[in-house]
């Protein structure tokens, strides 16, 4: 199995204090985390356009954080960030990371699992 992370859930993250690479270690244990090169370009544009200051500011301290994390970047043909993960995703072993309600709706109907952090700052 395989860890997709989505670019909301690493803004939410950061923003909210909590070290995603450790709650996926609490919830799945050690699997490889990949990252879609189109969703460290919108973490990169944000860290620089972002309209919301604490917007921009989280951007920048992901890109800080995911410095000292372990992951692969996954580099996909494709326009958007979220068709980027469905396309990597589909027919792999793979669980995204997404706090983005329409990519999760997006991913029920192409059967592609998906969790999110909870109130509790767990992923489910």
């Amino acid at each position: 199995m395989e860890i997709v992370i989505d670019t909301n859930i690493l803004i939410y993250a950061t923003e909210r204090r909590i070290d995603l690479f450790e709650a996926i270690k609490e919830r799945f244990g050690s699997v490889p985390v990949k990252i879609p090169n189109l969703v460290l370009r919108e973490v990169m544009d944000l860290s620089e356009k972002a309209r919301k200051g604490s917007d921009k500011r989280a951007a920048k301290l992901a890109l800080e954080i995911l410095k000292t994390k372990k992951f692969d970047v996954v580099k996909i043909q494709a326009e958007y960030a979220d068709d980027a993960i469905i396309q990597y995703s589909k027919n792999k072993d793979v669980v995204v990371l997404t706090m983005d309600l329409r990519l999760q709706g997006r991913l029920e109907r192409e059967n592609i699992k998906y969790t999110y952090l909870n109130n509790k700052k767990k992923l489910n």
